[in-house]
């Protein structure tokens, strides 16, 4: 195989598509487990029937859906449905913003929103003359479960995923199904699953690294096993991956780290063979941490990919206990088959593969995404003719990267202002944008530096106006009703003016080091301290999570700094310290010292938070990459 330098071709036949796939799989495996949801099991011959009656029920529909699910097994059936009936699909999200997918909706051009009863709150608030909407539980069982006879085609739309926009608006990319099929090919070919194997399912399928993942299990004849961490946290990751005996654990590199930190009692997970990471650089350390907690058994691969590229690169690295632990970054490997990676220089020429320099990484090959829906420009300034190879396209991804001497990629972050936050791709300048259409803010710059986890987070330095002063909590709310989770700022920096270079640009170089300390929300004389045993435990766990030295009773943890994975942690660890099963939406309700000790000492969480709680919908992250 010549899989290694990204010259070995996959083809993907013109009639062929995503759905005709999965119905010869259906066929062939039709008593074999496709999905694993909230207890309950899906076999193919069932998951077919209900995408059948999704695809009848949507023959007059229009070419773009909108679908609003919660993660389990019914959002499966509605993504095969849309594209049994020749639609592509959009896919919402419950938790973010209104305004947000709103945003998403109007830029999709969906006139019918298909929900779930777990959506349909949110979905309601966003139908409107123009959009109709279709409640998966009302779908008459009497409509057909044969396949549809619908022609789909491989050059046909798929689906339209959404990131962060400079301009502050979110950014679609239109995915075709000849980029699924081919990554799902490519994944069977290097990182082979079969039937019997039992693959996760962690991060919502509002990303395309989920739909990929769903691809590569229902495509192969493989079982897809849904986790809602949203719900449930990630306390329970580790005994539902043994109980569920999972083979194939796919996750962020941030969700992984905290993985691997998870207290239990029993590590052994003897059913796991292999574990994918993607989302962001993967470290020596990382890897010499789950050489600690998993089998030598298990293989370790890192995946280089992208909304617009799909997969591009991959590395296997066999799990060694005792092996050395080194500081660097571990490269992400050698193109995958139908991909070939270059590098650019800053004046766009191309840089010898062994020259050892640092260029942009450009992706040239046949599968590549169609492009920004709406917006030509965009879609023509990042989407070129490859020169070297006619008829194939090269995406320039803005990343930064350079070969090592044996060829394979090291990718050395952003060289624009991107970023990847907890595996998620955010444009800076559209958090700056959000941040100056606030009142009271006369300037705002974003930058990165670490977070209370030591994870990429965000810094914002803020001057405030002179007759409305906001403070950190206020912004951090403000920002909440437009921006999902992993958008809002860590910190808030203020300042009375932003350094300006010598042409009147903003100074980002300039400005102070995010490593200055957090600022406490209040002064440190005024911090009132843990009362009792209950309390004093808490705030030492939130201390050694937050890596702060002192916390007040009463402050806020999203606004100290916390986010939902480090929520999730400190829940793991209430419960090992409390012996109690604490639910991570308890803490959204009371994410304070003396909330939290209020509800271990009674021992019992409140009721869970609707939907449409926008301190819930504020802190529930979605943990998903590209």
């Amino acid at each position: 195989m010549e899989g290694s330098d990204g010259r070995t071709e996959i083809e993907i036949a013109p009639g062929d598509s995503v759905s005709a796939r999965f119905q010869a799989i259906a066929a062939a495996y039709p008593d074999r487990e496709a999905i694993r949801s909230r207890g309950q099991v899906w076999h193919y011959r069932d998951l077919n029937r209900a995408a059948n009656r999704v695809a009848h029920a949507l023959a007059r529909a229009d070419a773009r859906v909108a679908l609003m699910f919660g993660h389990h097994a019914p959002v499966i059936a509605a993504i095969l449905g849309v594209l049994k009936a020749g639609g592509c699909h959009v896919c919402l999200d419950p938790t973010f913003p209104r305004d947000r997918n709103a945003a998403i909706l109007a830029d999709s051009g969906a006139r019918l929103i298909l929900c779930d009863q777990a959506g349909l709150a949110a979905a309601a608030a966003l139908a409107g003359r123009e959009t109709r909407l279709l409640v998966y539980e009302d779908i008459p069982g009497g409509l057909p479960e044969t396949d549809p006879d619908v022609a789909v085609r491989a050059d046909m739309d798929l689906g339209i995923f959404y990131t962060s926009g400079s301009s502050g608006q979110p950014k679609g990319v239109l995915w075709r199904h000849d980029i699924c099929l081919h990554r799902a090919a490519v994944d069977r070919l290097l990182s082979p699953v079969f039937p019997g194997d039992r693959l996760t399912l962690l991060t919502p399928l509002v990303f395309p690294a989920a739909t990929s993942d769903l691809h590569w299990a229902l495509l192969s004849g493989a079982c897809l096993c849904l986790y809602d961490i949203r719900a449930r946290g990630t306390a329970g990751l580790p005994d539902w991956l043994r109980a569920q005996a999972i083979t194939c654990m796919r996750a962020p590199v941030a969700l992984f780290r905290h993985f691997l930190e998870l207290p239990t009692t029993d590590p052994a997970l003897p059913a796991l063979r292999r574990v994918v990471l993607s989302g962001d650089i993967l470290y020596d350390r990382d890897v010499a941490r789950a050489r600690r907690r998993l089998s030598d058994r298990v293989e370790i691969i890192h995946r280089y990919s992208m909304s617009e590229a799909g997969l591009v690169c991959l590395n296997r690295l066999t799990v060694t206990p005792g092996a050395d632990a080194g500081a660097g970054a571990v490269p992400v490997g050698h193109a995958v088959p139908g991909k070939r990676v270059r590098l650019f220089d800053p004046d766009g020429a191309p840089l010898p593969a062994n020259s050892g320099r640092v260029g942009e990484i450009g992706v040239a090959s046949r599968y590549l995404a169609a492009g920004y829906p709406g917006r030509p420009e965009l879609t023509r300034t990042r989407f070129v003719a490859d020169p070297e190879n006619p008829g194939s396209r090269l995406y320039l991804s803005g990343d930064l990267g350079r070969f090592r001497p044996d060829g394979g990629l090291e990718l050395l972050g952003r060289g624009d202002r991107r970023t990847k936050i907890r595996g998620y791709r955010v444009e800076l300048d559209a958090i700056e944008a959000a941040l100056l259409a606030l009142e009271g803010v006369d300037a705002a710059a974003v930058v990165t530096g670490p977070d209370a986890s030591g994870e990429n987070g965000l810094v914002a330095y803020v001057v405030a106006g002179r007759r409305h002063q906001p403070d950190a909590g206020d912004l951090r709310r403000r920002l909440a009703a437009s921006l999902p989770d992993y958008m809002l700022p860590a910190r808030f920096v203020f300042r009375d003016a932003l350094p300006l270079t010598a042409s009147g640009k903003i100074d980002r170089q300039a400005l102070a080091s995010p490593d200055e300390p957090a600022p406490m929300p209040t002064s440190p004389l005024s911090v009132a301290g843990p009362r009792g045993a209950v309390e004093a435990r808490i705030a030492g766990i939130w201390r050694e999570v937050l890596r702060l030295e002192r916390i007040d009773r009463e402050a806020d943890f999203f606004s100290l700094g916390g986010h939902s994975l480090l929520a999730a942690r400190v829940v793991a660890r209430l419960d090992e310290a409390f012996r109690l099963s604490l639910p991570l939406a308890a803490f959204y309700q009371a994410p304070t010292i003396a909330g939290l000790a209020t509800m271990v000492e009674r021992g019992m969480a409140p009721p869970p938070a609707r939907r449409s709680d926008p301190d819930l919908a504020r802190c529930l992250s979605m943990l998903g990459v590209v």
